[in-house]
């Protein structure tokens, strides 16, 4: 199959820019990178086809004409990871706003599945996090954090990491840069393997498969990181192959 490609750049065009480009060019497809290409696509675009990628909440961007690959790391992926690095962790903390309700239901089935008791407080914006910490610190056995831009900011994030240590529960983030801060280990998204998902949907569609009919995926793969630090300040020993699979280690 022969292709050719046109880049719409919105650090370097303005969305109405981008947007007037797409409708003149009509494209067969438009692959977006990122939530703010998404949401213009989502928005804008309603013709032609769109596949997203390097976004969380995929269930927010789905359409007749759009579908994609999502960041979010399954919870499978993750409960594999505790098991492993914390094998006597039973009570998980979790806190959510509104807006990531339909995450927190969905991860709390699965780990209900798997065993796990959720400790959870809801939260309608960040200034709400030191209380609900104060809350749930002393029942539970690791904290997760879930993608929420409401709850999770520089400053909540540093209190999060500060509490963890001060009351000794580990924090599983949301990437290798809330691990580099002070969070026990994290799990990053494969790059390169989202992009060939995302490249094995666009082929689906560019062969007539309507983008509705295709259910967003999630990563098939991650990439482990770990912060040696944190894990000897809650004498937590992580266990030589563990180390081995990470892909970035801090506090070494």
């Amino acid at each position: 199959m022969s292709l050719s490609v046109s880049e719409y750049n919105l650090k370097e065009e303005e969305p109405a820019e981008v947007y007037s480009r797409i409708n003149k060019e009509k494209p067969d497809i438009v692959v977006t990178l990122g939530t703010k290409a998404s949401k213009l696509a989502k928005e804008k675009i309603k013709e032609i086809p769109v596949v997203f990628c390097m976004i969380f909440n995929p269930k927010k961007m789905v359409g007749s004409n759009i579908t994609g690959v999502s960041m979010e790391i399954p919870a499978e992926i993750q409960i594999k990871g505790i098991k492993e690095i914390l094998p006597d962790a039973k009570s998980i903390g979790l806190i959510y706003s509104p807006g990531s309700r339909a995450d927190y239901e969905a991860i709390s089935w699965v780990y209900g599945q798997k065993g796990f008791k959720l400790i959870t407080r809801k939260v309608d914006s960040e200034e709400e996090l030191s209380g609900a910490l104060k809350d749930i610190s002393s029942q539970i056995d690791c904290f997760l954090m879930i993608p929420d831009s409401k709850i999770y900011s520089p400053i909540s994030v540093k209190h999060l990491l500060i509490q963890s240590l001060r009351e000794e529960f580990p924090v599983i983030g949301l990437s290798s840069l809330y691990t580099k801060a002070g969070a026990l280990f994290s799990f990053d998204c494969h790059y390169e393997d989202l992009g060939r998902q995302a490249a094995g949907i666009t082929l689906r569609i560019l062969n007539s498969e309507k983008p509705g009919d295709i259910a967003p995926l999630m990563p098939k793969k991650a990439k482990l990181s770990l912060n040696l630090a944190t894990a000897e300040r809650l004498r937590i020993r992580i266990p030589s192959q563990i180390l081995k699979e990470a892909k970035e280690v801090f506090g070494e």
